[in-house]
């Protein structure tokens, strides 16, 4: 997941500051083309797993991150591993002058299973489906709470509320 996020931290990147050869920009190494490249398919890869549709029922999805010939994937688990009815309460907590995030809580009944999840996955990540769409996703992490996801970064609440439904 970590890879995910400084592939989107390049896109950004790219699509804001960078220049092109033709404005006369020097290359930076005899690999720098090969590097550009590669970069270029990660973000095409991840753009294209963000916008693809899924026959997936609303949920929040554990995501795992595989190692191919042609770089990183990221494969969905074929199920839910939360959906609405393990869902206590979604809240949207105000952070001063930045973008407010999302705390999604668990029913007691899941929070011990999403604390067995976080010891066995840090550095994967979880992909919230809603409407066959990924709406948002989230890196798990060691030092996570155990009652709740905080989602940091773009998301529609209405759509998240639609998992609780």
């Amino acid at each position: 997941m970590k890879t995910i996020l400084q592939i989107i931290t390049l896109l950004v990147s790219v699509l804001f500051f960078a220049q092109t050869e033709e404005k006369g920009v020097v290359d930076l190494g005899p690999n720098q083309k090969e590097i550009n490249q590669r970069q270029d398919r990660q973000r095409n890869y991840l753009l294209n797993f963000l916008d693809a549709t899924y026959e997936k029922r609303d949920g929040i999805y554990l995501l795992t991150e595989k190692e191919t010939k042609e770089g990183q994937t990221l494969e969905i688990s074929d199920l839910p591993t939360f959906t609405g009815k393990d869902l206590e309460e979604i809240k949207i907590i105000q952070n001063g002058k930045f973008r407010p995030f999302l705390e999604i809580y668990f029913k007691p009944r899941a929070q011990h299973y999403f604390s067995h999840l976080i010891s066995k996955n840090a550095g994967n990540g979880f992909a919230t489906i809603v409407d066959k769409k990924i709406i948002m996703m989230t890196p798990v992490e060691k030092e996570m709470s155990k009652r709740y996801i905080r989602v940091i970064g773009l998301y529609d609440f209405e759509q998240v509320n639609k998992l609780k439904s």
